[in-house]
C-alpha cells in the first residue's frame, strides 16, 4: 500500500508540473544594425556599432488599449536561449508589462506599460543564455538580443554572428536541466582561430597569401593581430599553438607567440630555435594563464631582424601536436652563395654583375646573352646544373632574375630543360617573365617550380619565343631537395617507442637537458 500511495503522488506531481513554454522568435518585430535570416535563426551583426533583434511577446490593442494574448510567465523561473554559434559579447534585455496602457492612453505612440529589467550580459562562444524572471511582473512584453562587442572601445571590432538554437521559458528544475546538458556538452578536440586580420609594426612587414600570413622582421619586432574570428573562451584549451613554415632565420633565428589580456597582462612561447624550410610550432600555455585566455585582447608574433615565416595556422588544444622528426632538407645548387654545380658555356657568362633597384645597385648574376637553341636544336648558349647522383623527383628549384634595358618593352625570361647539344631540347618549365632591373624599385620575384621526374642533368637558357626579347641575368637559384617533415593533426597519436624530441623537432636521447616533447607532451628534462 505504501508503493501504491508513493507511485500516486509521483504521478500527480508530474501532471501537475509546468511544461516548458517555447518563445517564437521565427520573426523579429524589429532589427537594427543587423540581418536576421529566419530560416536558420541567424543574427548577423554589422561591425563596428551597435546591433539587436527584438521581439515582441504580448501584442496590444490600439483601439481598444487592451494586451492582446498576454504573454504570461506563471510557474515559470527562467527565460532559457540555446545558441548553436555566438561570435560576440552578446545581451539579452527583458521587458514586461502588467497589462495596462502607458498613462491610460492609446495610440501608435503609446503601448502597454513597460518595465525594464536589467540587462544580461555573456561573453564570446557562450552557447547558453539565461534570465531568471522577476516574479512580480505577470507577463513578458518582449525581449532583444543585442551585440555588445562595440562596448570594448576597441580598433577593428569584427562582424559576427549569433546562431538561435532554441528558446522557452522554463521552470527551475528545467533551468537546471539545460545548465548540466550544456556543462557536459563534448568539446571540439581544436578550434581553429582566424590569423587573417593582423597589423603591422614593430619593424615588421607582412602579406597575407590565401590561408597563410608572411611575417618579415626588419628589425628586433613583430606583428600583431586582434579581433580574432570565431571569438571562443580561450580558457577551454589548455595552449595556443601557431603553425610555421618556410622559415628564414635572420640574425637572432627565433620567433615567439605572445598572448595579451584585457588588463594588458602578457604571456608568451620560449623562443623557438627556427630551422629554415621545415615546418614547426611554437605554443603559449594558456592553463597557466587563466586571466589571460578569458579575455585575450591580442596576439602577437615577435623576433629577430631578418626572420621570415609564412603563418599558416593558429589554433587551441588541449595536446600539443606530436612532432616528427626533423627535416632532412638539403641544398643542392645555392647561388649566389656558392658557385658549386654550375658551370656555363657558349655566350653564357657566369659571375657578372647587373644592376637593378632602377639601375642603383650591382648584384652578382649569371647572364644569358643568346638563346639556348639555334634550328630547333640545343646549341652551346646554356648553363648546365649538376650534383651528385643527379636530381630527383620532388627537387624544388627557386629562381629569379632581371633584363637590363632602357627599352621598357623588352622582354626575358629563362627556360629549365634536358638534351645534349645538338640535340632537340627537352623543355620542363619556362619562367614568368624577369622584372626589368633598370626600370622597376623592386626585387627579383623568386619563382619555383619541382621536378616531376628524376634528371642526371639539367640546363638553363635564355627563353625562346619572347616578343622584343633581350638578354637575361639570374640574380638568385636555389635547388632543395627536402623530406616530408612537419606536424600530425590532432587528436595526438603516442609514439610507440617514446622518442624523444626537442622544440625544434629534433631527435635527442634521454641525456637531452631543457623541454622536450615526448608521445605529444612537453615535459622538462633535467
Amino acid at each position: 500500500m505504501k508503493k501504491l500511495f508513493t507511485l500516486m503522488v509521483m504521478v500527480l506531481v508530474a501532471l501537475g508540473a509546468q511544461a516548458k513554454k517555447q518563445l517564437d522568435l521565427t520573426n523579429p518585430n524589429w532589427v537594427w544594425g543587423c540581418t536576421y535570416d529566419a530560416a536558420t535563426q541567424t543574427i548577423s551583426y554589422t561591425a563596428d556599432g551597435w546591433g539587436g533583434c527584438g521581439w515582441t511577446l504580448t501584442g496590444f490593442d490600439k483601439t481598444a488599449g487592451t494586451a492582446i494574448d498576454p504573454y504570461s510567465t506563471e510557474g515559470f523561473d527562467y527565460v532559457v536561449i540555446k545558441i548553436e554559434k555566438s561570435e560576440l559579447k552578446t545581451a539579452i534585455n527583458i521587458n514586461y508589462t502588467d497589462g495596462a496602457t502607458t498613462n491610460g492612453k492609446t495610440g501608435d505612440e503609446f503601448g502597454l506599460q513597460d518595465f525594464d529589467a536589467s540587462q544580461t550580459a555573456f561573453e564570446p562562444g557562450t552557447t547558453l543564455l539565461t534570465v531568471k524572471l522577476v516574479k512580480n511582473k505577470p507577463y513578458l512584453l518582449g525581449l532583444n538580443i543585442q551585440n555588445l562587442t562595440w562596448q570594448a572601445a576597441a580598433p577593428n571590432n569584427p562582424a559576427g554572428t549569433v546562431v538561435l538554437k532554441d528558446a522557452y521559458l522554463a521552470t527551475e528544475a528545467e533551468y537546471q536541466e539545460a545548465v548540466e546538458e550544456d556543462k557536459n556538452k563534448p568539446k571540439d578536440p581544436t578550434v581553429d582561430i582566424d590569423i587573417k586580420n593582423w597589423g603591422w609594426g614593430w619593424s615588421a612587414t607582412g602579406t597575407v597569401d590565401g590561408d597563410a600570413v608572411n611575417v618579415a622582421i626588419t628589425g628586433s619586432g613583430g606583428a600583431y593581430s586582434t579581433g580574432f574570428q570565431p571569438a571562443v573562451d580561450w580558457s577551454n584549451y589548455k595552449y595556443a599553438i601557431a603553425v610555421l613554415t618556410s622559415v628564414k632565420g635572420g640574425e637572432g633565428g627565433y620567433l615567439n607567440l605572445g598572448v595579451k589580456g584585457a588588463n594588458n597582462e602578457t604571456a608568451a612561447s620560449e623562443s623557438a630555435a627556427l630551422v629554415e624550410n621545415q615546418e614547426q610550432f611554437i605554443y603559449v600555455d594558456l592553463s597557466a594563464n587563466a586571466a589571460i585566455a578569458s579575455a585575450v585582447a591580442q596576439v602577437w608574433l615577435q623576433g629577430e631582424n631578418g626572420v621570415e615565416a609564412k603563418f599558416t595556422r593558429l589554433y587551441l588544444a588541449d595536446e600539443l601536436p606530436a612532432v616528427a622528426p626533423a627535416s632532412t632538407s638539403t641544398t643542392l645548387i645555392d647561388y649566389p652563395t656558392k658557385e658549386d654545380g654550375i658551370t656555363v658555356s657558349g655566350t653564357s657568362t657566369l659571375n657578372v654583375t647587373v644592376k637593378i633597384h632602377t639601375n642603383t645597385d650591382a648584384v652578382k648574376a649569371i647572364q644569358f646573352k643568346n638563346g639556348y637553341t639555334s634550328d630547333g636544336k640545343i646549341n652551346a648558349n646554356w648553363a648546365s646544373l649538376t650534383v651528385d647522383g643527379g636530381f630527383k623527383k620532388g627537387d624544388k628549384i627557386e629562381i629569379a632574375g632581371v633584363l637590363n634595358n632602357s627599352d621598357a618593352n623588352k622582354q626575358a625570361a629563362v627556360t629549365l630543360f634536358v638534351g645534349a647539344q645538338g640535340e632537340a631540347a627537352t623543355d620542363l618549365w619556362k619562367s614568368d617573365l624577369f622584372i626589368n632591373g633598370r626600370l622597376v624599385a623592386d626585387d627579383p620575384t623568386v619563382q619555383t617550380y619541382t621536378l616531376e621526374a628524376d634528371y642526371p642533368e639539367l640546363k638553363l637558357g635564355r627563353a625562346n619565343g619572347l616578343t622584343n626579347a633581350t638578354g637575361t641575368w639570374v640574380t638568385y637559384l636555389k635547388i632543395i631537395r627536402e623530406s616530408a617533415t612537419g606536424i600530425q593533426e590532432i587528436p595526438v597519436k603516442v609514439i610507440a617507442n617514446d622518442v624523444i624530441y626537442n622544440l625544434a623537432g629534433q631527435k635527442v636521447n634521454e641525456n637531452y637537458k631543457g623541454i622536450v616533447i615526448k608521445n605529444g607532451k612537453k615535459y622538462i628534462q633535467k
